[in-house]
């Protein structure tokens, strides 16, 4: 059984699993995590970008409604656009910083505009071309439920950066 399927069925499983509400004090092994959490000051904090796929994987999951054979289909294509749209976001950021030398002439910016411009377009055609293999696997409306779904998680991230 691939990885995919493994979370999505761990977390449906703990999604099926009723609430429980502490009353007062949370377990040793809770408070230890807490106070471990606590100790770490921001700047040690790492990015974990596996971390951070796992979580937004389940996020979809659990918000677009997607099956565990779905997703197992889904995500390798989901993620490969995301990866090919950030190559194409370096290249206009690194496109950009030439146009930040001092003493370019206007032309030398306007070819600087100009192909950040067909970046765009690229970008644009990427993200279309993914949309209908997206499509093609799990229907428009669940497609778009993934867009909201990333949407909300980014939003959920950046408050939960910013506490």
């Amino acid at each position: 059984m691939k990885l995919v399927t493994k979370l999505l069925l761990s977390l449906l499983f703990v999604a099926a699993q009723p609430v429980v509400l502490m009353a007062e004090e949370p377990d040793d092994a809770c408070a230890q995590q807490q106070q471990k959490d606590k100790g770490k000051s921001k700047d040690k904090r790492k990015f974990d970008a596996d971390k951070f796929k796992r979580d937004l994987s389940m996020h979809i999951v659990r918000e677009a409604s997607l099956t565990p054979a779905e997703a197992d289909k889904f995500f390798p294509v989901f993620f490969e656009q995301k990866e090919k749209l950030r190559g194409i976001e370096r290249q206009k950021n690194n496109t950009l910083k030439k146009g930040s030398q001092k003493n370019m002439s206007e032309r030398d910016c306007q070819r600087i505009l100009d192909e950040i411009a067909e970046l765009d377009k690229k970008s644009a055609r990427v993200e279309k071309q993914y949309v209908d293999r997206m499509r093609k696997i799990v229907g428009a409306r669940k497609v778009v439920k993934v867009y909201l779904a990333e949407k909300s998680f980014g939003r959920k991230m950046f408050h939960q950066m910013t506490k």
